[in-house]
């Protein structure tokens, strides 16, 4: 079985989602799928720097009361699902471009997994800037990646054209949230999905013809 997931490295429901999907993959053990991720940038418009979390809310949520009621239902979701997350320690809204390149330059090693929950995980449970090339270069070289390589990936303009253009072919699908998910080219799904749902659309692939006609779930 092959699963793509279609993920943004700064949304939190894209965490919550992969791990849900491993909690379900746990249940079924017969199954060995090959996962494999496409970048999707939900806000392009983010500058390269980031930007303030106080400016963002101001732009996007309106009001404070509005945002906190929002990372708080978050935080407590993700604990339910056994990840502690810190939303409230986030300071600055990164633009997701360069964590997506490591996780590309991750592929390459076969180190893709754990470089993007790692990048997840400096993020949403701790806070960190994942825009800062340090923060980025001390994820990579816990997997033996060398810092010359992560910043020739990091800052090379030919793979954030290539990640903008992906962003926009997967809207022109009308993919516009993430996660979504594709089983065997055969069966979508979008959103943090509970364990169930997953599991009946993992049930269903597994069973099909991995070239039958795309179904989705959206």
């Amino acid at each position: 079985m092959h699963i793509e997931i279609i993920i943004d490295t700064v949304c939190p429901w894209c965490f919550i989602g992969l791990k849900r999907l491993k909690d379900a993959l746990i249940e079924r053990p017969q199954l060995r799928p090959t996962i494999s991720y496409k970048p999707f940038l939900l806000d392009p418009t983010i500058p390269q720097g980031g930007i303030p979390k106080a400016k963002y809310i101001l732009e996007k949520f309106r009001s404070n009361q509005h945002y906190e009621n929002s990372i708080n239902l978050v935080n407590e979701i993700g604990e339910q699902e056994g990840l502690d997350l810190k939303l409230d320690m986030i300071k600055i809204i990164p633009n997701s471009l360069n964590s997506h390149c490591l996780v590309i330059l991750g592929e390459t090693i076969g180190k893709d997994h754990e470089i993007l929950e790692e990048i997840m995980r400096a993020y949403f449970c701790y806070g960190y800037d994942i825009t800062n090339d340090e923060i980025l270069c001390k994820i990579g070289k816990k997997y033996n990646l060398k810092e010359e390589a992560i910043m020739n990936y990091i800052n090379n303009e030919k793979y954030k054209k290539l990640l903008h253009k992906e962003t926009m072919r997967l809207r022109n699908q009308g993919i516009n949230g993430v996660p979504t998910y594709i089983l065997n080219n055969s069966y979508a799904i979008s959103g943090a999905q509970d364990k169930v749902a997953l599991l009946k659309i993992i049930d269903l692939a597994s069973a099909e013809n991995s070239n039958s006609n795309l179904q989705s779930f959206i």
